[in-house]
């Protein structure tokens, strides 16, 4: 059976279709191999030696569907002027802490550290930097000010 005689314009549009896609996916690898490669930082005062934290968070919030928002290491003379109430956990010398910001929906007394009555959508959650333990918790409708900018 014969192949089916196709017009030489088409052709020729096949072939500029094919090897435009070619070009853009020749400078697209090439674009991407030329940017600075992506690396967490593990100097002492960033944020990402936090994330070591995150399972203590989340096993504050005894909610399964709850999505973390943000980290932030602040030191924690700021967090106790804020909240003068906090206080490091017996034992813990560290000086800063970690805070961990959740979305979901907590009701009273399911966020550990939390005062019992409180309630809302977003949930706080400070651990030490150093020792990875619960500062304190705090369930609201929206992030403290205080704990809204990263620090460090």
């Amino acid at each position: 059976m014969p192949r089916p005689v196709r017009p030489r314009g088409l052709r020729l549009r096949v072939r500029v279709v094919a090897m435009t896609l070619l070009v853009v996916v020749a400078l697209s690898t090439v674009a991407a191999c030329a940017t600075a490669p992506v690396s967490l930082s593990l100097r002492p005062g960033a944020v990402s030696a936090c994330y070591r934290g995150l399972p203590t968070a989340r096993a504050a919030l005894h909610e399964t569907s709850a999505k973390l928002k943000g980290v932030h290491r602040i030191p924690f003379d700021t967090l106790h002027k804020r909240f003068p109430t906090f206080a490091m956990p017996a034992g813990d010398d560290d000086t800063e802490v970690c805070t961990f910001a959740f979305t979901g929906t907590f009701r009273p007394g399911q966020v550990t550290g939390a005062p019992p009555s409180s309630q809302g959508p977003v949930a706080v959650v400070a651990v030490s930097s150093k020792k990875l333990l619960l500062v304190t918790s705090w369930v609201g409708n929206s992030l403290p000010k205080a704990l809204g900018r990263r620090v460090a």
